[in-house]
């Protein structure tokens, strides 16, 4: 049976140390102007973004962004308890993973890269997140390569039965593109 089509954006499932799959949560703000932000949407820093506390501000990653890291929690806006993400316009708070040493699940969409090329990295995908369930949307996607300017290190296909080689895979990564460490070029 094939792999379904259904991006769920970046999900913890481990470290690369000894730290827990949690890794370190830190509190961002998404200002009003900034994209819809979702759970499991990758998230850069954003000079001058920040609330008037000193809450440093977010804003979901393009492609090549150096990202701080995964939003794995929004804070309740207590106006609309049933607002599940941030939508554009909308300003709050973001619990965000920060750890760079992290291990995340993310859907391989519209290219199909050789399980071989674990080691290399690739480009991610950005997507607004869907707007009944708030989940993220985001994937990687191209051509996997060496070049250090890609946004994710493929470190293995996840090992589950469900997840077949060939079209929609699922990976385990580590953000190369961090804001708390030095991004490498991949093999």
């Amino acid at each position: 049976m094939a792999n379904s089509n259904s991006p769920f954006g970046f999900r913890a499932v481990g470290n690369l140390t000894d730290a827990s799959v949690g890794g370190k949560l830190q509190r961002f703000y998404k200002a009003a102007a900034t994209a819809a932000t979702g759970v499991g949407d990758v998230v850069k820093l954003v000079a001058g973004g920040g609330d008037a506390a000193g809450v440093p501000g977010a804003a979901p990653v393009a492609a090549a962004d150096v990202c701080v890291g995964v939003v794995v929690g929004i804070e309740p806006n207590f106006g609309n308890l049933s607002q599940n993400y941030l939508p554009s316009g909308t300003l709050g708070y973001l619990l965000v993973n920060t750890d760079p040493n992290t291990i995340y699940e993310v859907q391989e969409t519209t290219t199909t890269t050789a399980a071989s090329a674990a080691g290399k990295n690739l480009p991610l995908v950005a997507t607004a997140p869907d707007a009944v369930t708030g989940r993220s949307k985001m994937s990687v996607s191209g051509t996997a390569a060496g070049t250090a300017t890609f946004d994710c290190q493929l470190l293995r296909l996840t090992p589950n039965v469900n997840n077949i080689p060939g079209a929609n895979q699922i990976w385990q990564v580590r953000m190369n593109l961090n804001q708390y460490k030095a991004s490498t070029t991949g093999i």
